[in-house]
């Protein structure tokens, strides 16, 4: 019986330590500082992506009343702003998340992106360098291509930028044999 017993205070006595000495949620490398490089650009591209969105949202609001060329349009830009928040809050919070639910996230913001940057260049006709258009009901919106056409390659460049994270996230935790004790992204 008294075995028993002194088990169950050596597994007490193992947790206490464990809780005393977790581990740091930054360790200095080249893994977090490509990881920390990677969440500042996606913060900066994202928070232009929120400019071009607000910009619409308040040039014509956020009622379908003909002011915008359609209403998939509307519902992209209301998306474009709900991602830029989402991808700020994801790159805020980077250092501290868990390995496999940033995983998620990071799939999820890349999602996202695809989903925004394919809408923008099937359903507006401009394009870089041709402001031109053919279209009746685009021809009102010229003056605004530059913010279509902005907003169209800063998603396309979130979506490459989270493709090249999340492949090397995946790789990192696949082939890593460290890995399985690191518990945040940037720590150990």
């Amino acid at each position: 019986m008294s075995e028993h017993g002194e088990h169950n205070h050596d597994d007490f006595e193992e947790k206490v330590a464990a809780m005393d000495h977790q581990p740091r949620r930054f360790v200095m490398g080249a893994r977090p500082l490509l990881y920390l490089t990677f969440a500042f650009l996606c913060f900066g591209l994202a928070a232009g992506e929120i400019g071009i969105s607000s910009y619409f949202l308040q040039k014509y609001g956020n009622i379908f009343r003909n002011d915008y060329p359609s209403k998939i349009i509307e519902h992209t830009i209301g998306l474009t702003l709900f991602a830029g928040i989402y991808t700020l809050l994801v790159c805020l919070g980077a250092y501290a998340m868990p390995l496999y639910f940033f995983a998620f996230l990071l799939f999820s913001c890349w999602a996202f992106w695809l989903t925004i940057a394919i809408i923008f260049t099937v359903d507006t006709p401009f394009e870089a360098g041709s402001c031109g258009t053919s279209s009746a009901v685009w021809s009102r919106f010229v003056g605004q291509c530059k913010y279509y056409v902005g907003a169209e390659a800063l998603a396309w460049t979130l979506f490459s930028l989270f493709t090249i994270w999340f492949i090397i996230f995946v790789v990192e935790i696949t082939v890593g044999k460290k890995q399985h004790r690191r518990r945040t992204v940037l720590g150990e």
